[in-house]
């Protein structure tokens, strides 16, 4: 059986330092628990940049890591439709693995990283990073 999976930002409530680095609310939800934390703050273009290059240049299994503290997600694939998840990091999450219909992860990393650009365009934010993600957006998904 298939565990939902969703990826959450906050584009409102992102920030940019005067370094370039854009700050801001990023988690996950499997199964509508949250990963690491709901609303936890970190890094979400640089996040988003990790997964989707390992997403579009590495056969799993690979690790989605947070920028912050030790918490990732393990990715491995035991079938072509499906990646099996382990999130790390936190203590008694609900489950080893979770399994997840590659389509509905690929789905939620484009609505996370479309967010993400969008606010960066909004709010004039011409960084590294957005570029770098920009780039492999277009690459993979567009």
């Amino acid at each position: 059986m298939s565990s939902t999976f969703a990826i959450h930002t906050r584009p409102d409530a992102m920030t940019i330092s005067s370094s370039d680095t854009i700050a801001g609310p990023i988690w996950v939800t499997i199964d509508g628990r949250a990963f690491p934390e709901l609303g936890w703050f970190d890094m979400p273009v640089v996040v988003l940049m990790r997964w989707l290059a390992h997403l579009k240049n590495d056969k799993p299994p690979f690790t989605c890591p947070f920028f912050d503290g030790p918490y990732s997600l393990r990715v491995s694939s035991p079938d072509q439709h499906t990646y099996e998840i382990v999130p790390t990091g936190v203590h008694g999450f609900a489950s080893n693995s979770l399994r997840v219909a590659k389509l509905d992860f690929q789905n939620a990393l484009e609505v996370a990283v479309s967010a993400a650009l969008n606010k960066a365009t909004t709010a004039g934010w011409a960084t590294r990073d957005t570029e770098l993600l920009a780039e492999l957006a277009h690459s993979y998904f567009w």
